[in-house]
């Protein structure tokens, strides 16, 4: 009876240290197609916060209008763009502005649709560096990510948020940033102004997160 117990523990460590393997291998195919998806989008940026005007729109001045104002970007109309358009947000559509709204009784924001722009790699390069001009603006441009990343990008940022405006001493921090590298993506804090910055340990949704393996479950394959 005690010999068969063994052999069902054995086992099962087996079965455990095979799932997880196939975890992992499941995890390094998932990174592979993500580089892949995140290198077709490398000149992407997706633009918030540009309300669209009454009647016809042309995108194309519309943005280099933007480039120019916002940015401070020179001759912003020769930046070369090879696809443009608003991205529909077809959950949330806007109401019209003298519908109210009837759980709060005041108007309902008005949804404003962000604008996809494909650049060269020189231009998209120049507009990122200048990013850092539209904080505090109400506009924003973000980079165009695999929804899979997005989302772990969405989690972080509210997690962010979160620490900044926690009541609980130990787990407030001073400052928040989100490092990306590659498809991995991560939040570095500051508890303090003068502290040094420090990758937080998150429990986010993350699609490249390898499980780990206890060694005496591999050693139980021997």
């Amino acid at each position: 009876m005690l010999q068969l117990i063994s052999q069902l523990q054995t086992e099962n460590k087996l079965l455990r240290a095979e799932n997880k393997l196939l975890k992992t291998e499941l995890v390094q195919v998932k990174t592979s197609t993500l580089r892949t998806e995140l290198y077709t989008r490398k000149n992407n940026i997706i633009i918030h916060g540009i309300e669209a005007p009454q009647g016809s729109e042309n995108l194309r001045q519309t943005v280099a209008s933007f480039f120019e104002a916002k940015l401070g970007i020179s001759n912003a109309n020769q930046i070369r763009m090879s696809a443009i358009y608003r991205i529909s947000k077809k959950s949330s559509r806007p109401e019209p502005e003298s519908v109210l709204s009837l759980r709060s009784g005041t108007q309902r924001k008005k949804v404003v649709e962000p604008i996809f722009v494909s650049l060269d790699g020189f231009d998209r390069s120049m507009i990122m560096k200048e990013c850092g001009k539209l904080k505090k603006t109400g506009f924003s441009i973000s980079t165009d990510l695999p929804a899979e990343l997005g989302k772990r990008r969405k989690e972080l940022l509210s997690l962010g948020y979160k620490l900044k405006t926690s009541k609980v001493t130990a787990e407030k921090v001073a400052e928040t940033r989100l490092v990306q590298r590659g498809v991995r993506m991560w939040l570095d804090v500051k508890k303090s102004k003068n502290s040094q910055w420090a990758k937080y340990l998150d429990e986010c949704f993350d699609p490249v997160k390898v499980p780990t393996i206890q060694p005496e479950e591999l050693d139980s394959e021997s």
